[in-house]
């Protein structure tokens, strides 16, 4: 066989196109409706003949523990020590969905050679060996062209064009492809690592075509297999025994109302089950034309053996029947769907003993139990081929003609998947799978924006998940800046080791100045001076000042000496002084006073630290307390001297955090935490300042985690939510608005909102509605790893810390 850029060309010269379906179930009814309907619309686009693979792979500890991130550091260590002892325990299988389509109109081979047998070579009379490379033996490497591996390139990417309209594929890569490939011979089994070296050479060809340049002789896997009646005994190389056993469909649902096809998942319920299932899926689509002049030759047969036997006074036989019933309600359907889906189905199980496998092909038969399934004797070495392409394949009597809607209602591409391949381990779905999360993976390899986004009530979490996210990427060598607003929820952070940290307060007792001119972010100051000295409703006013700030602020830069807010009314007071405009003068003079007055208040002296030329120290982590300011309610309009200076100084810490990481160098993760972000979006510089670091977060390698307790406030970012935001948390919400705010956040219809208003209220502390970096939605629970940071993180009143 021959493998590269999702493309398989078997040793008879076929070549097929190989891709990954990634597809959740809709974890609502409409949506899951939605789901159906663009399937078997899409299936009108896809006419002709091709395979789905629905495999559990066995996933071996080596594996699992690949996908753990690999780091020194003590809090690291104690992350992956607790993550890899749960993944032992976890069911250790994973589904993966192959989507393989014949490129058959570029067949340019015809070596003129003789079959191979592709279940291996027999041995004896009833034991034969698995799959075998013999590629050298009938095909020589120098009959592949580059020049013919791109014209199947290129009809690789045509038909990768019309499935992709209607379901989200991509390119399978080679790990996927042998892994399908061996997956036979350890059905049931934990498969062993892969084979392939981790680095391939590469050839381009003149269109841009990537080429591996490998040898096509590849060993992938070898097994000696003993058929029985109702099952194969096969043994492996490494001694272990595997025992798999096949079932053919018999009979498909029928009776699946077409305006409510939802809970008749046929297909997807194998997913949901405790013990590894496969599902191979032959598919041959035809255009409604087609398959009502076929019907209706059909029916014709159908109907002239029905009058024979009414003739004769015989009863005629249940099948013939049903035949008739079943073709009549096709035609219906088919007038109104528009095409025909013939599906033979066979299904998978195996097991390393022959006890297990008996109790699995027992239960098999209830939790399937909307299908009829058939153990057929002797025909268990073609259900294993039926797995793959080539070979004999599953006779056309297992072929089931069913319209689009019933094909499609089963969910047939549907796993569970969520999270990223690899990281940290978050927790799990409420199924029990494992989440793993990565937040640098939507900037460093998807392409798309890194910010998080976590809503929810308190006590529903969220500030307990930002500070685990925030430890677990410090133990990798990011840099943190968090915003407190509550004074000590990231106390406990201090207390983990080798974490260099440093908390500023900002309270009239404690407070620790800082330089509004030292930010690290260009014009920051102006910022922090507008809000401070520009409160007046008079457009004419308003522009005047802000004239004489500005000008006050350039003369300062220009000066080139220092640089804070004891060199603004300096440079102010010169401007007054040189000025011949009374109202200038006025203004000018007022803001002198205003300034004098803030430099004397308890709040207001901690913007005038005195310049010492330096921007925030790079510390690991830096905590700024906000929670000794009187921030102004969310709907006050009128904010008096206290809230507006708090105000400036939340601004200022907020912009801090940009201006910190800015002097960093690129490679360098930073996070920045900014919790009850809502405040900062109430006034016009700090929503500019919100939706740069936004904007500039990939730039920078800043991970930005945008914490508000109201999922409503995240409405005022409107289309950004979207367009800026990855991964998305919604915790737990006690009111219809903001459950309604969450389900638009994860783009969930609200159809349902009594169903909604329940699921919400009802999530745990930890819980939430998720959606990953792909857009994939799920109820995942947050389980904190190790165990003893949820003492040292919890915000709980009263709660210990280390």
């Amino acid at each position: 066989m021959f493998i590269e850029n999702g493309l398989v060309v078997d040793d008879q010269g076929r070549a097929y196109g190989v891709f990954i379906v990634h597809q959740q179930p809709g974890i609502s009814e409409s949506m899951e409706r939605a789901q159906i309907s663009t399937l078997e619309r899409g299936l009108r686009e896809v006419v002709g003949e091709w395979w789905v693979f629905s495999l559990a792979l066995g996933l071996s500890p080596s594996q699992w523990n690949a996908r753990l991130l690999q780091g020194a550091h003590p809090l690291w260590q104690a992350h992956h020590r607790e993550a890899e002892t749960t993944l032992q325990s976890e069911l250790p299988f994973e589904r993966k969905v192959y989507l393989v389509v014949p490129l058959d109109n570029l067949r340019i081979l015809e070596l003129g050679l003789s079959t191979l047998r592709q279940f291996g070579k027999t041995i004896t009379q009833d034991v034969w060996r698995g799959v075998r490379d013999a590629l050298a033996a009938v095909w020589p490497s120098s009959e592949v062209t580059i020049d013919q591996l791109s014209r199947w390139e290129r009809e690789r990417k045509r038909k990768a064009q019309a499935f992709s309209s209607f379901l989200p594929i991509r390119q399978a890569t080679l790990r996927e492809i042998e892994a399908w490939w061996r997956h036979g011979a350890y059905r049931g089994l934990i498969e062993p690592d892969s084979r392939l070296p981790k680095g391939l050479p590469k050839v381009v060809s003149a269109s841009g075509v990537v080429h591996v340049a490998y040898p096509l002789q590849t060993l992938l896997q070898e097994a000696a297999f003993r058929e029985r009646a109702f099952h194969l005994e096969g043994e492996l190389p490494d001694g272990r025994k595997t025992y798999q056993t096949f079932f053919a469909m018999l009979r498909a649902p029928r009776e699946i109302p077409a305006e409510n096809p939802v809970g008749h998942e046929w297909i997807y319920a194998a997913e949901l089950l405790d013990y590894p299932v496969d599902i191979a899926l032959h598919v041959r689509v035809e255009d409604s034309r087609s398959a009502l002049r076929h019907l209706s030759r059909k029916k014709g047969i159908a109907e002239a053996q029905l009058e024979e036997y009414e003739s004769a006074g015989e009863e005629a036989p249940l099948e013939l029947l049903e035949e008739l019933d079943t073709t009549a309600e096709l035609e219906r359907n088919l007038r109104l769907a528009g095409s025909l889906v013939h599906v033979k189905m066979i299904v998978g199980l195996g097991a390393p003993d022959e006890d297990t496998l008996r109790q699995r092909a027992k239960r098999l038969l209830t939790d399937l139990g909307d299908i009829q399934l058939v153990q057929a004797p002797g025909d268990q070495q073609r259900f294993w081929q039926a797995f793959y392409p080539w070979g004999r394949g599953v006779q056309t009597a297992y072929e089931i003609p069913m319209d689009a809607g019933l094909f499609a209602a089963a969910l047939p591409f549907a796993t569970q998947g969520f999270g990223d391949p690899s990281g940290m381990l978050l927790g799990e779905t409420n199924l029990g799978r494992p989440v793993f999360f990565d937040p640098r993976r939507p900037a460093q390899v998807l392409d798309s924006p890194p910010s998080i986004l976590l809503c929810g009530t308190l006590g529903s979490g969220k500030t307990t998940l930002a500070a685990f996210i925030l430890a677990l990427l410090m133990s990798h060598g990011a840099r943190a800046f968090v915003q407190d607003p509550k004074g000590h929820d990231y106390d406990g952070l201090a207390q983990l080791p080798n974490i260099r940290s440093r908390f500023l307060r900002m309270t009239p007792d404690e407070g620790t100045p800082i330089n509004p001119c030292r930010l690290g972010v260009p014009g920051a100051e102006r910022g922090v001076l507008d809000i401070l000295l520009n409160d007046t409703t008079d457009p004419n006013v308003r522009d005047l000042r802000s004239i004489l700030i500005g000008r006050a602020v350039s003369a300062m830069h220009k000066a080139g000496g220092k640089q804070d807010l004891w060199a603004i009314a300096e440079a102010i007071e010169d401007m007054v002084r040189q000025e011949k405009r009374p109202v200038y003068r006025e203004q000018g003079e007022l803001l002198l006073e205003r300034l004098d007055a803030l430099s004397k208040d308890a709040l207001g002296r901690l913007l005038f630290a005195e310049d010492d030329g330096m921007t925030p120290r790079d510390y690991d982590l830096t905590v700024v307390a906000t929670n000794g300011l009187s921030l102004p309610g969310a709907n006050s309009t009128v904010w008096n001297e206290q809230e507006r200076v708090s105000v400036a100084l939340f601004y200022a810490a907020a912009t801090m955090g940009l201006g910190y990481f800015s002097g960093l160098p690129k490679d360098v993760v930073k996070v920045l935490v900014l919790d009850e972000a809502w405040q900062l979006r109430r006034f016009p510089a700090g929503r500019d300042l919100v939706d740069r670091l936004l904007r500039v977060s990939r730039s920078l390698n800043i991970i930005p985690l945008m914490l508000m307790q109201n999922a409503t406030d995240f409405e005022q970012f409107g289309e950004s939510i979207t367009g800026l935001f990855s991964w998305r948390f919604c915790m737990r919400q006690l009111s219809r608005p903001e459950v309604a705010a969450s389900l638009r956040i994860l783009n969930l219809p609200d159809d349902e909102a009594a169903e909604w208003e329940k699921t919400f209220g009802g999530l745990a502390s930890g819980e939430a509605m998720a959606m990953d970096a792909e857009g994939r939605v799920a109820r995942i629970q947050v389980i904190l790893r190790p165990s003893w940071l949820k003492e040292l993180l919890s915000t709980t009143p009263g709660a210990g810390r280390g």
